[in-house]
């Protein structure tokens, strides 16, 4: 008989493929339609994935672990946000770029037990959640933009040029937008520890699928879980 600790991870298991729109019992893709696949259930499948994964490493006990002096070693590739850490973050009374807002969010970050979390992980998520899209340039090369979603959410692509008159992009996000990705920190960082491939994976299946069907009405996600 299973212990509580193997259910709890076997329910991760669950939680992590619906989260990602898989059927967990046959491993396929849900269709495009299916009620899986709205965003604010998605969301909240992420959310619950992270909570669950915090139980699970304390042993599956809900109650919080003393501190002690020692470090515990974190996973390879893993984003450990320390309630200190968390505690410490904060938006920016201006619009600033995700990069910037990606190293404010690092500078707290503990190095000792956790890997920075990348940009491109929230460049990510977003993109997945329907917040942001690829364009193709005349070069051949992708851009990302946001989507209407995203444009309402605060997020903007500011166009820029080099001194030497080459074109830039970088993305823009305005408070509201930081505090969005502030209030879903833990799914972010679940995606920073996914591989590469993975993540290619959910951005293409992200791009292919037609979004609209999966995303609740403009402002909607304003409401947080």
């Amino acid at each position: 008989m299973p212990t509580e600790l193997e259910t709890m991870k076997h329910a991760k298991e669950y939680i992590d493929k619906l989260a990602n729109g898989i059927d967990p019992f046959t491993d396929k893709p849900v269709p495009d339609g299916d009620i899986i696949n709205n965003v604010k259930l998605s969301r909240c499948f992420f959310y619950i994935s992270g909570i669950l994964e915090k139980v699970i490493e304390n042993g599956g006990e809900v109650a919080k672990p003393q501190v002690t002096e020692s470090v515990r070693p974190h996973k390879r590739g893993s984003v450990v946000i320390t309630d200190e850490a968390r505690a410490k973050f904060r938006c920016f009374i201006n619009e600033v770029s995700l990069s910037t807002f990606t190293d404010m969010i690092n500078k707290h970050i503990d190095s000792d037990v956790s890997v920075k979390l990348k940009g491109s992980a929230i460049a990510d998520w977003l993109t997945v959640i329907g917040m942001l899209t690829e364009e193709t340039l005349p070069n051949g090369k992708l851009k990302e933009i946001p989507t209407e979603n995203g444009i309402s959410e605060g997020i903007r692509l500011n166009e820029y040029f080099t001194p030497g008159g080459f074109p830039r992009y970088a993305i823009m996000l305005s408070p509201a937008a930081q505090q969005f990705v502030l209030d879903n920190i833990d799914a972010i960082a679940e995606m920073n520890s996914l591989p590469r491939e993975k993540r290619n994976r959910l951005r293409l299946r992200s791009q292919t699928k037609c979004v609209r069907s999966l995303l609740p009405r403009r402002n909607s996600l304003r409401q947080r879980i």
